[in-house]
């Protein structure tokens, strides 16, 4: 449960180096097809400095949605949405309750996730 923001609970920290994936990957080619995330909350931060291998490689992407660790990660919950929905025209829900993928729309994501009880779920994410 290591996370790349200061939590506020006490946790030791330690400083890392970071790089955007669309600083990694310019000028290269590569095609990738799936990525998977579930980075605590620092989600919308990293969608942010990859937008460019999105836009151009389109994967198929499978991320936690946590309303509660977004916030403290510094992103809306909401522009999240609206930036993934943005980025991959199609949003469905992997509920593991219910052991089903299932379309879903940002008020429903959010009516249903919520910040205060730091509940959250995975989203299937793809470009067609």
């Amino acid at each position: 449960d290591n996370r790349i923001y200061d939590s506020n609970d006490g946790r030791r920290t330690i400083t890392i180096a970071t790089v955007r994936l669309d600083e990694y990957f310019a000028g290269n080619d590569v095609k990738i097809d799936m990525m998977k995330m579930d980075i605590q909350g620092a989600e919308g931060r990293a969608i942010k400095g990859m937008q460019q291998l999105i836009e151009r490689t389109k994967p198929t992407m499978v991320t936690e949605f946590w309303p509660f660790g977004l916030r403290q990660s510094g992103v809306d919950p909401r522009a999240f949405l609206e930036t993934v929905s943005r980025l991959w025209p199609i949003v469905q829900n992997m509920d593991e309750w219910k052991m089903k993928v299932e379309p879903a729309t940002i008020d429903a994501l959010l009516s249903r996730y919520k910040e205060g009880d730091k509940s959250f779920t995975n989203l299937l994410l793809k470009a067609d």
